[in-house]
């Protein structure tokens, strides 16, 4: 639809209007929608604009209206070319969408050609041979994990005193960068190809993994690009009908819709207009939801200052979690929809698509909200219970209350109770860990909890092994003594030990005691990931201990990490599932819709076949074959197993799975080539020639950081056995590091095991770098070495 010369001219004045009152300052809010003002409630920035543009009130012409005179004016400019607008950019939104399903359909067809299959392949084995490969290298590793600021687009804005583009420079995320050097990289040797198909795989935000797919194979690569296509087409097709829907205002959050469309109209070129439409939208995309929850929690904001008392609270805690949980679902549906609408436009140049993928950071932040908001809540009510439970009493009935009804974190402890909780603190404190692998002087709390509970020793999970059995007598006052003295390690003096050397720390318990699944197991829940024996200089590791092969025990992660691990955990692997469920039933339905279409090639074989066309029979023949082919390549039983495992691991604990996939790193090639081969030149060789497997970059890092939790099982073990960060070190300094980085370790620790003061800075070197590959591996999954 073509703007006529009228409305052209009111396009002009509020264009007019808006340049000026972005020059000023001022910006358009919901005050310049004439149905959602009042008079009288104009910004004096809007009001300026309009004088400047509709002249004064004083003029005879103007007569009073229910709006002042220079916004009535403004309102019949508005209500002459705003609806025109609009029902330009929706027709132009569904034809524009339209055409790019159809080219996304022709698209897929042609990736789907074996000729233009095989010419990819041969295309990016090309573009991998002239870029130097599709993988990062070390120096774009160093370069995107060492670098704050990085170029972020070749051109910025054009400066025209200049007369040149202004680069344009922007803070990215490690990731992110690393991403952006290995597609500049390949972008020249792939504008090199001058092939379109090529070109349009590669702007894909994963398009350096599609063409990594194809220099593979022409197989590999259709499986991967093809799975890319379908998700840009089905998410396509529900923009479509989401932004085509009546009524629906989400097509305004888009400024290249927008702008499309008063293009079509005509009135492109008038100046200031596009962008007064496109800076109207933001104002006409946010509904009414999104101004009540506004207002209503600004509303319990103010009544939280005004009113106090405990059933206060409850009333504002309790408004405040609603508003909060409706924040939490309004930020969700506004991150999915950024996200559905870049995937639709994944294939698109970066500076012509609809949204960048979303980081779901509203949703976190939403979330957050509504977390400490349930917290107030049950503050809230826990105090509001109190409150109302409460019974007056007397002084004298409160000293009258028996000793047993008294709190036991009220009730004074005596004498001997402190003596023996000083005792445990001068004779274990000092060396007992507090974590896997790092030690610390504070005070153990749950030592002192075991304590306060009795008198029969430290509990089983605290205690250590001595390796020898306790004499008669220790064992029949071990119910009155609960920690013996500590033994000096090896028969070396106790001025010799340095401070950060493990110690030992014996604690007896009864001879008929049965040992404990952690003591079984060789761990412990408070050890610092050995076995200690008495008499040597280094620990004694029993053969089915997994540290004897190099690897610790749980330690490293206190239960506060497994919990949170847990969680996390949980949420990866029930994301997992849904996606698998998802991906189960869309090849289902794929498998009917190819099993149909057997159906009817069979039905026109067989019509042909009676109607004595034979050779309509055998053309037909091909395509039959084809079908089949593609009946029988699918995996659908494999993607129910893998849904049967993912559920199974969700009843899995967190040690327990970290257990099992450091034993399964420690029993991997990779480690048995390492423990077989030379010790590490960085550390003096040790006394006892007793040796482990250490990690340059502690496993129980690996194992926390977050980007783990979405690889598969044997890709986690794989990075557990990862070669270049396994080194061969002499057991007592792999048990005294712990799981510390290299540059924090003590001068101690560097005088007794390195073999000179640069070796440290040398290992918190290589550390920094395995950190870096081994998160760029996490993030590229097809890149760990199997």
């Amino acid at each position: 639809m073509k703007a006529s010369p009228q409305q052209r001219a009111a396009a002009a004045r509020l264009g007019a209007a808006y340049l000026i009152t972005t020059a000023t300052g001022g910006r358009l809010d919901r005050e310049a929608i004439p149905s959602a003002a009042r008079d009288g409630s104009l910004r004096p920035d809007l009001l300026a604009a309009l004088e400047r543009v509709y002249g004064t009130d004083n003029e005879r012409a103007r007569q009073p209206r229910p709006y002042s005179n220079r916004y009535s004016l403004y309102k019949a400019d508005y209500d002459a070319v705003m609806p025109m607008a609009e029902d330009t950019i929706r027709s132009w939104t569904s034809a524009t969408l339209t055409a790019e399903l159809v080219q996304l359909s022709i698209f897929a067809s042609r990736l789907k050609d074996q000729v233009v299959g095989s010419d990819l392949h041969r295309r990016a084995q090309q573009v991998g041979v002239a870029s130097g490969g599709y993988e990062p290298r070390a120096d774009e590793i160093v370069a995107a994990y060492g670098n704050p600021r990085l170029r972020q687009r070749a051109d910025g804005w054009w400066d025209p005193a200049r007369e040149r583009y202004i680069e344009h420079y922007a803070p990215i995320r490690k990731e992110e960068r690393l991403q952006r050097l290995v597609r500049a990289r390949l972008a020249g040797p792939v504008a090199k190809e001058q092939d379109e198909t090529l070109s349009t795989l590669f702007v894909h935000p994963n398009g350096v993994d599609i063409l990594a797919e194809y220099r593979s194979g022409a197989a590999a690569g259709l499986r991967c690009a093809s799975w890319h296509v379908d998700a840009a087409d089905r998410a396509m097709i529900e923009l479509f009908g989401r932004l085509t829907a009546p009524g629906n205002t989400d097509i305004w959050h888009y400024p290249l819709l927008v702008v499309g469309g008063i293009n079509a109209s005509g009135l492109g070129g008038v100046p200031g207009f596009p962008e007064y439409v496109a800076a109207l939208g933001q104002v006409l995309g946010s509904d009414s939801l999104d101004l009540w929850l506004g207002a209503a929690g600004i509303t319990v904001l103010a009544l939280g200052i005004f009113f106090t008392g405990p059933a206060a609270a409850l009333i504002l805690a309790t408004a405040d979690l609603a508003l909060a949980g409706m924040g939490v679902g309004v930020a969700y549906l506004r991150d999915r929809e950024q996200d559905l609408t870049a995937q639709a436009t994944s294939l698109r140049p970066e500076e012509a698509r609809l949204a960048e993928p979303s980081t779901y950071a509203g949703t976190l932040f939403a979330g957050a909200a509504a977390l400490l908001s349930g917290m107030a809540f049950f503050r809230a009510a826990k105090e509001f219970r109190a409150v109302a439970q409460a019974r007056p009493t007397t002084v004298a009935r409160a000293l009258a209350q028996p000793e047993a009804a008294i709190p036991d974190w009220v009730r004074v402890r005596s004498r001997p109770m402190v003596e023996k909780v000083e005792t445990v603190h001068q004779s274990a404190g000092a060396s007992l860990p507090h974590g896997f692998g790092t030690r610390s002087n504070a005070f153990d709390p749950a030592t002192y909890r075991a304590v306060q509970r009795g008198t029969e020793g430290l509990p089983p999970s605290a205690a250590r092994s001595t390796g020898q059995p306790a004499p008669a007598a220790e064992a029949a006052s071990a119910t009155t003594r609960p920690v013996a003295e500590t033994v000096p390690t090896g028969n070396r003096p106790a001025a010799d030990i340095p401070p950060n050397a493990p110690r030992e720390v014996s604690v007896t318990a009864p001879a008929d005691a049965p040992p404990t699944p952690e003591t079984a197991r060789g761990i412990s829940r408070h050890d610092s990931g050995r076995s200690t024996g008495s008499g040597t200089d280094e620990p004694v590791l029993r053969s089915d201990d997994p540290r004897a092969t190099g690897e610790r025990g749980t330690g490293a992660l206190t239960r506060e990490q497994l919990q949170a691990h847990r969680a996390e955990l949980r949420a990866a692997l029930q994301a997992k599932i849904e996606a698998k469920e998802a991906e189960i039933l869309s090849e289902e339905i794929r498998l009917a819709r190819t099993k149909r279409e057997v159906s009817e090639v069979n039905h026109q074989r067989r019509v042909a076949y009676e109607a004595g066309r034979i050779d309509e029979v055998r053309a037909l023949r091909p395509k039959l074959e084809e079908l089949k082919d593609e009946v029988d390549s699918f995996t659908i039983d494999a993607l129910k197993n893998d849904l049967k495992r993912f559920k199974k691991q969700l009843g899995i604990s967190a040690e327990e799975h970290y257990l099992r996939i450091t034993a399964a790193g420690a029993s991997h090639a990779n480690s048995v080539l390492v423990r077989a081969g030379p010790a590490s030149p960085l550390f003096r060789p040790s006394t006892t020639g007793t040796y482990s497997v250490e990690h340059i970059w502690p496993r129980s890092q690996i194992f926390l950081e977050p980007a783990f939790l979405g690889l598969r099982r044997e890709q986690q073990v794989a990075l557990m056995a990862y070669q270049p960060n396994l080194i061969k070190i002499p057991a007592a300094a792999n048990s005294a590091r712990g799981n510390r980085a290299y540059r924090t370790v003590s001068a101690e620790f560097t005088r007794t095991f390195l073999s000179s003061p640069a070796a440290q800075a040398e290992l918190a070197r290589m550390e920094e770098l395995m950190k870096a590959d081994m998160i760029n591996l996490m993030k590229n999954p097809h890149l760990i070495p199997l």
